[in-house]
């Protein structure tokens, strides 16, 4: 079976970002953000996808792909539009279905999607051999990603600032600090404990809101921000997956709704993304995600530099 993903969150202005294999099985991955698919037909020995509300930048792959395809070119059509053609060798059929946990997300399966068909995993990081899950509950690792590096805010950016580990807070305020943890933009969800633990801090606070800090074993403590409520009291040992929290409108000084998550290894606050783009079992085209996401990240960091001073 050949898998093909489109991926993205829808913004006004959408663009297709890349096309690339990936994985044993050399499935092509499709990134985009916004762009929406209006059209999948057939010719012979080629598939056509046109996306509208849509941008690119021309690229094509020319190496026959798994035996299957034999080549891969996207490029802009008439205004506001994007074809990408896909070659197939042989009596090849592709069809089309959403993935599961993301609406967002189109798999393109050749020839059919079965039940071997990807799905989202909890799994987030390994830290000094402690597994830690994803702090929402029903959330996957694309999820994840697209909603902590891929989301920057539209209500009010230099208020809210970027939601990346080392962002600049406050500076608008005239006492500029570096952003300790990753902004999950979620609303009317659960939050989760990440691991095992024993939950030593519960509390609120004008910036903060509730918040919660479990405590994993010696080395690994999370902290969950900006919560509406608070279900668990400090002492209590909480197990994996289990509701600690729920995230329900903006909380404490967050401009829109929002899961403010830490990572603490040995005391010091540390970027969770840092150990996941170091994970050899992460997807290739997951972190070609992050690469761009940061990239845009860091352009938005700029615009906001300049709305600031």
């Amino acid at each position: 079976m050949l898998w093909l993903i489109v991926t993205g969150a829808v913004t006004v202005a959408g663009e297709l970002h890349t096309v690339m294999p990936v994985g044993a099985n050399m499935d092509l991955f499709v990134m985009r953000n916004g762009c929406v698919l209006e059209e999948m037909a057939h010719t012979t020995g080629e598939l056509r996808l046109r996306f509208s509300d849509c941008t690119t930048q021309p690229g094509h792959i020319d190496t026959p792909i798994a035996g299957r395809i034999s080549h891969v070119h996207w490029e802009p059509a008439t205004s506001g539009q994007v074809e990408l053609r896909i070659g197939l060798l042989g009596n090849q059929r592709i069809t089309a279905r959403s993935v599961e946990d993301d609406p967002d997300d189109l798999l393109l399966c050749m020839p059919a999607c079965g039940d071997d068909a990807p799905t989202g995993t909890q799994r987030f990081i390994e830290v000094k051999g402690l597994t830690l899950d994803i702090p929402l509950q029903g959330m996957d690792l694309d999820a994840i990603v697209d909603r902590s590096l891929g989301h920057v805010p539209t209500q009010d950016i230099v208020r809210d600032g970027l939601p990346n580990f080392g962002s600049v807070r406050d500076d608008w305020l005239g006492r500029s600090r570096s952003h300790k943890g990753i902004d999950i933009y979620v609303d009317s969800i659960n939050v989760i404990a990440a691991a095992d633990g024993r939950v030593t801090q519960v509390g609120s606070g004008g910036n903060s809101g509730q918040y919660i800090k479990i405590h994993h074993s010696d080395a690994v403590s999370t902290v969950y921000v900006h919560l509406r409520r608070a279900l668990v009291r400090k002492g209590a040992r909480v197990s994996r997956r289990q509701v600690i929290g729920t995230i329900d409108g903006a909380s404490g000084n967050a401009v829109e709704p929002q899961l403010h998550f830490e990572l603490q290894v040995n005391g010091i606050k540390v970027d969770p993304f840092g150990y996941l783009k170091q994970d050899k079992t992460v997807a290739p085209y997951l972190l070609e995600k992050i690469r761009i996401y940061e990239a845009k990240l860091s352009d938005a960091a700029r615009i906001r530099a300049l709305l600031v001073q």
